[in-house]
């Protein structure tokens, strides 16, 4: 596992693009492929520079991690912002996408904590344990805070519940979404 560079940054969206192709969450989000490609660009960039972004070595998964305390008000963020709105969501959309997410943000904390943004394995190589270390590295990575992260696939919480994690609210916002937490080592 390696940080990725911008050199990765296509093939890592397009891993992310097709595994989330029929994720509802991501599509209540964004519609289509393009939305999808937009959103997963927007991800990569605010991760880039506000977290990680982290490739196999056998460039099959991806993660991409937020440091949210790190993120700053800037022009460049409010670009990125601009660009998802105008090619992902669409500016009909706008209102009840921002509405879904301030749902999802005021059940975060208030002080510093990891967020497992994006997660992904290559359609063809699911399956094959990939995720799992990825998942099992990234939480040893970053174990000095709480994890957080969020699913809408039901069949993702026993992994996410054997690596540690554990639902604290699930919300109905366009889908059921799981929110899920695990302890930093210090919380343990």
């Amino acid at each position: 596992m390696r940080e990725a560079t911008n050199a990765d940054k296509a093939l890592i969206i397009n891993i992310l693009t097709e595994a989330f192709e029929n994720n509802k969450s991501v599509n209540y989000v964004v519609k289509g492929k393009k939305g999808r490609i937009a959103l997963m660009n927007y991800a990569f960039e605010v991760c880039h520079r506000w977290g990680k972004v982290y490739i196999s070595d056998n460039e099959k998964a991806v993660a991409l991690v937020l440091l949210p305390h790190l993120k700053k008000l800037s022009l460049y963020a409010i670009y990125l912002d601009i660009v998802l709105a105008i090619k992902g969501i669409g500016i009909s959309r706008i209102t009840k996408v921002l509405k879904r997410e301030n749902q999802i943000k005021k059940h975060h904390p208030n002080t510093p904590f990891v967020y497992f943004w994006f997660m992904a394995v290559d359609k063809n190589h699911q399956g094959l344990g990939l995720g799992s270390h990825l998942l099992s590295e990234k939480i040893k990575a970053h174990s000095d805070l709480p994890l957080y992260l969020e699913t809408s696939t039901l069949r993702n919480l026993p992994l996410y519940e054997r690596m540690g994690f554990n639902t604290y609210l699930t919300l109905d916002i366009g889908g059921t979404v799981y929110m899920m937490r695990r302890n930093s080592v210090s919380e343990e």
